[in-house]
């Protein structure tokens, strides 16, 4: 089980974005992908209207958890991880949830969003801590353990 990465969007707009891989496969425009994830996130969301939405694919694994926080006032706001296809979604949806919370405890002003997303790059060691081991593959993982 692999993290490669997790991004908080809204209105479609990546505002945060910490990638732990250079996997060549899925490296295309940040603007591009989070209007991809967009767009499905809101054609699944019209079919069957959940907080999460999860996407198999041959190598990757899409989950995207919506915020459905009441309080805000524009709630168009979801974080999305993509990882290796056996991403345990129980425990990444937790994670993700918990990570959702504290982004928007922190960063309560997402409604007034300008496009300055370095703003939130103090968030990345954050959210490094909450992933821990969960980014690093599995001989990177016994790496370092063996030194």
């Amino acid at each position: 089980m692999v993290v490669i990465e997790i991004g908080i969007m809204k209105n479609g707009l990546i505002v945060f974005n910490r990638s732990y891989h250079d996997e060549k496969e899925i490296k295309i425009d940040i603007d591009l992908r989070g209007a991809f994830l967009s767009v499905i996130n809101s054609f699944i969301g019209e079919t069957t209207p959940n907080e999460i939405e999860i996407f198999k694919m041959k190598k990757y694994k899409i989950i995207i958890l919506n915020c459905l926080e009441p309080n805000l006032i524009d709630s168009n706001i979801c974080i999305f991880c993509i990882g290796s296809t056996k991403l345990d979604e129980k425990m990444i949806t937790k994670i993700l949830d918990n990570i959702l919370k504290i982004f928007l405890e922190k960063y309560n002003n997402l409604n007034d969003f300008s496009g300055n997303v370095s703003i939130y790059n103090e968030f990345k060691n954050i959210i490094d801590k909450i992933i821990g081991d969960l980014s690093k593959k599995p001989s990177d993982r016994l790496e370092s353990i063996l030194n």
